[in-house]
């Protein structure tokens, strides 16, 4: 016993009252001896075995050791046991993770784009990313078919992008999805199966709306409008990678926004002369027909207004119902006729023209009637009647 505590076997060698041939064997597995509190030897590794029980960890197992027998080595030895224990390390959890890879920024806005699904109260989001500015664009769904995720694609897509990157859903691995990746000339590209960090960016933002949803949710207030000014105040706010915001390294301009601010606009002399060119000429064009003229309508000015919808063949192009001009903004006329008034452009209303003696006195009585907007049957017939005596 005495030789298992302290390692010097040489001693029992010249002891006489030592049987020499079992004191030979125990020797030869010297280092896999181990002596119980009630003075008896056992094997090290049936002593751990049996410590391991019930597959304790590593601090478990060497405590319990330590308060039934001892032998050298023995912290190395329970590590050895513990950590070739194949059913601890498959219901053990490693923290353990590969250094990230990350992503070269992309050549320019919407070149390549991440895209991901999402659960919703009650609905679903379709979130696209794009990797160079990081503008967001969330759609809410109903369902996560693939016509259903094509269709939205299709609507979001500002131009077609080199590459969009997505999880291994069925929508995106669907033979449809493929062919409108084909037929629009984008390649997908798949990031590794349950490894979300692969992409990250979509990611990380997928938590960002959850959490204002549920905020939104929380403080009793409509989570899609709540979501929506998220995104405004979002891609207006400088990205924290990239110190610029996403509207305006996607569109080349800030987003205005509730809160004011200084703006400023990138040069566009050269687009501004092109569109005053183009602007010009289409005018001449335009103006250039015999039937163009400037209108001399005025506030007063009794009028017939161009129906915009006639019910048959046989109806006049215009009410015979005058109407009196009251507000002209540019070629933008108001009329009212009683109750009734409507707002067209200049070029649907026409004067009417009074030509029966006593002028004046006629139109007078039609001015004073239109303007007193009466709606009764009896004076708006008198109008009429007025009008059938000339």
């Amino acid at each position: 016993m005495q030789e298992t505590k302290s390692g010097k076997w040489y001693r029992g060698h010249t002891n006489p009252l030592v049987n020499s041939q079992f004191y030979t064997r125990c020797e030869k597995v010297e280092h896999e001896l181990a002596v119980c509190g009630n003075g008896k030897l056992v094997l090290q590794d049936r002593a751990v075995c049996i410590a391991h029980g019930g597959h304790m960890g590593i601090v478990k197992t060497k405590a319990l050791l330590r308060e039934k027998i001892w032998f050298p080595r023995l912290d190395k030895a329970v590590d050895q046991v513990v950590k070739s224990c194949i059913q601890c390390q498959a219901a053990t959890a490693t923290p353990s993770k590969e250094p990230l890879l990350m992503s070269k920024l992309p050549k320019g806005p919407w070149k390549e784009l991440s895209i991901d699904l999402d659960e919703l109260p009650s609905a679903y989001h379709l979130v696209i990313i794009d990797d160079y500015s990081r503008f967001p664009v969330v759609e809410v769904i109903k369902l996560v078919s693939a016509a259903t995720v094509i269709q939205r694609i299709d609507k979001i897509f500002f131009g077609v992008p080199n590459v969009l990157k997505s999880d291994n859903g069925s929508p995106f691995n669907s033979r449809d999805f493929q062919l409108f990746a084909n037929d629009l000339g984008f390649k997908r590209r798949k990031i590794t199966p349950y490894w979300p960090r692969a992409n990250g960016e979509a990611e990380r933002f997928m938590k960002t709306i959850k959490k204002v949803i549920k905020a939104s949710i929380a403080a009793g207030k409509n989570w899609k409008q709540e979501m929506f000014r998220f995104l405004r105040n979002y891609s207006a706010s400088p990205h924290s990678s990239t110190n610029v915001p996403p509207a305006t390294a996607l569109f080349s301009r800030p987003l205005h926004i509730k809160l004011p601010g200084v703006v400023t606009t990138p040069e566009d002399t050269e687009m501004r002369t092109k569109d005053e060119i183009a602007k010009e000429k289409m005018k001449m064009q335009a103006d250039s027909k015999s039937y163009v003229q400037p209108s001399s309508l005025k506030d007063g000015d009794v009028v017939l207004v161009k129906r915009i919808c006639r019910k048959s063949k046989m109806e006049t192009p215009y009410d015979p119902q005058p109407h009196v001009i009251t507000k002209k903004k540019g070629s933008m006329i108001s009329a009212a006729s009683g109750d009734h008034s409507v707002t067209r452009n200049s070029s649907s209303s026409r004067r009417l023209e009074i030509s029966v003696n006593p002028q004046l006195k006629l139109k007078r009585e039609i001015l004073v009637l239109l303007k007193m907007k009466l709606s009764h049957q009896s004076r708006i017939g008198s109008v009429q009647l007025i009008f059938k005596t000339m």
